[in-house]
């Protein structure tokens, strides 16, 4: 259960409720102190927070911005020029702390991530492992200033 608040801006803030089937199932499973379960739990934070956009919103596109991660006002004239959205990063081929996603696309991930939540897969990597179409600015306009959260693992993108 997510629930939000309005602040003074109009932002809706959402806080998290880990008595659900999901945290429950992660908390029994995986110790609080390894990567899996930090990996694990950011997969189910994005499915829980996407979920209640998609909730209170009709926009067709839902924007994923982490707290520690500045986007570049050029990206929303670029934006625009796109057609056809599915997913787009705001990194040049990919990255995870500034995505959007058309909310039917985004349905269809959501209900991804709550199938494999428990493996270690990054969120970016959930595209291209299921063979999930997307398209990437042909330049960067996100920049992570936190801590860098990838293992020193090499993707393999076809």
């Amino acid at each position: 259960m997510i629930s939000s608040n309005v602040d003074k801006y109009n932002f809706n803030i959402l806080f998290r409720n880990e008595d659900n089937e999901y945290y429950q199932n992660l908390n029994a499973k995986r110790s609080k102190d390894s990567y899996d379960y930090w990996r694990s739990h950011l997969c189910l934070d994005f499915a829980y927070s996407m979920t209640k956009c998609l909730e209170m919103t009709n926009t067709p596109l839902i924007m994923w911005l982490e707290d520690d991660t500045i986007v570049d006002i050029e990206m929303f004239n670029e934006l625009d020029k796109l057609q056809n959205i599915t997913a787009v990063s705001a990194y040049k081929y990919c990255g995870f702390p500034c995505i959007i996603f058309e909310r039917n696309y985004l349905s269809k991930y959501i209900e991804l991530i709550y199938k494999h939540y428990m493996e270690d897969i990054p969120l970016d990597w959930y595209i291209h492992r299921f063979n999930l179409n997307s398209i990437n600015f042909n330049s960067k306009y996100a920049h992570h200033i936190g801590e860098v959260s990838t293992r020193n693992v090499i993707r393999v993108v076809d």
